[in-house]
């Protein structure tokens, strides 16, 4: 039978040399930083008799049986459980291979649970580095015969998505989106140019930029004939994990 060393720390101890964090750190959040050891250990936690006596922390490893067998490599950090690593593989081939929009809504049929059991699995490929965030660049806009500059910001960098929300609810994936990438980027403008004008030094272009995207599906709803229009950027995952899934799934490659 295996043998696992039950190892104590006290609060110092365990931030420093477990956690890599400062006690301040964990003290703002100790159940977030208790559950991620949990992944890899029994906690067991002792508590003395008053309030500002010490608090001391034994850490078990999993034994092997409970020890997560992660079918993506992971870092020493995150750990995932058996579920945890399927569901993400098959996220991951969702929206490589199958042409599955990558929305949460719609991903939760692929593993068949809740949108929110895909937010978690979401967040965990972003802290192992599998979904990496999307590409920003910076804009700058110059008025044509001053040169003036007009606005500057950033956008997304990405593939978008563009997919109708019917009256029952359910999804409907706008397969040609060229028109209507085109047509939403000319109603974009449209009231960004607008807001600008109006607003002058007052102009706030993260906040235009809330209202410019509202209007331009609302926009888009009407010359489109759409019931309530959306989009979603595509995901920017680590071409490490692309080239894992294509050597496992690549017979579905087109």
């Amino acid at each position: 039978m295996e043998k696992l060393t039950k190892t104590k720390y006290n609060l110092k101890e365990l931030c420093i040399k477990v956690l890599g964090i400062k006690p301040a750190t964990f003290r703002k959040n100790p159940e977030k930083y208790l559950n991620e050891l949990r992944k890899t250990n029994h906690v067991e936690i002792e508590k003395g008799p008053n309030s500002n006596s010490p608090t001391f922390y034994y850490l078990i490893p999993l034994s092997d049986n409970e020890m997560p067998a992660v079918l993506l490599e992971t870092n020493e950090r995150i750990k995932l459980t058996r579920n945890s690593d399927k569901q993400i593989e098959l996220l991951l081939k969702a929206v490589l291979f199958d042409d599955i929009l990558p929305i949460h809504k719609e991903l939760a049929k692929v593993i068949g649970k809740t949108d929110r059991t895909v937010g978690n699995r979401v967040k965990e490929m972003k802290e192992l580095g599998i979904k990496l965030p999307t590409p920003i660049e910076a804009v700058t806009e110059y008025d044509k015969e001053t040169g003036e500059i007009l606005d500057e910001y950033t956008r997304k960098k990405c593939h978008w998505y563009y997919y109708d929300t019917l009256p029952n609810g359910n999804i409907k994936k706008i397969i040609d989106t060229t028109e209507v990438h085109r047509f939403y980027g000319q109603f974009f403008k449209q009231k960004v140019a607008y807001l600008r004008t109006k607003y002058g030094r007052k102009y706030n272009s993260k906040k235009a930029s809330g209202v410019a995207d509202d209007y331009a599906k609302k926009k888009l709803n009407e010359e489109f004939g759409f019931y309530s229009i959306n989009r979603t950027e595509d995901w920017n995952i680590n071409e490490d994990y692309v080239r894992k899934m294509y050597d496992k799934y690549r017979h579905q490659a087109v």
